[in-house]
């Protein structure tokens, strides 16, 4: 490692992790020129999702809650209040059973990546609790500016020994 009187490089590399996702609204649109002036996109795909008989229901729903599930917490809770947002859709929300609800809010969210594509301008500071650690370490967090799917800039915070 070389160094100057204001920071020291090191040899570490950081890599953008695509696994590190939220869930978040994703509202479709009709492409140019597919435009239904008497159902929405949405509403098309709701009236689907209400044809699927019973095993088809479920099949997809565990398809989904499987693949969600293995990367989030609360995934019914954020499926449930996803299907509750839904405006603009022509349906009695009273009578929907609570797998199809889930199903719905399943098909209006998305998987974001917010550090899918790069990790820079990384800053290191003393964390401001040390106690409970070995002599000669210490804890820090790290902030990373992440660029996301899309090209999307966020800010990421981390912690470390």
């Amino acid at each position: 490692m070389s160094g100057t009187d204001i920071m020291t490089h090191s040899e570490v590399q950081l890599h953008p992790d695509p696994s590190r996702t939220v869930l978040r609204p994703f509202d479709v649109g009709d492409p140019d020129g597919f435009t239904d002036p008497s159902r929405s996109r949405a509403q098309r795909i709701v009236d689907h999702i209400l044809t699927l008989d019973e095993d088809q229901l479920r099949i997809e729903l565990n398809r989904v809650m499987a693949s969600l599930k293995s990367r989030h917490t609360g995934v019914e809770a954020v499926l449930f209040r996803r299907f509750e947002e839904m405006s603009g859709l022509t349906l009695d929300r009273a009578t929907i059973p609570r797998d199809t609800a889930l199903l719905i809010g399943a098909y209006f969210s998305e998987e974001y990546s917010f550090e899918a594509a790069a990790l820079f301008n990384p800053s290191v500071i003393l964390h401001p609790d040390q106690s409970g650690l070995a002599d000669g370490t210490i804890r820090f967090i790290l902030s990373l500016r992440g660029i996301g799917e899309g090209h999307v800039s966020s800010v990421t915070f981390r912690t470390g020994t």
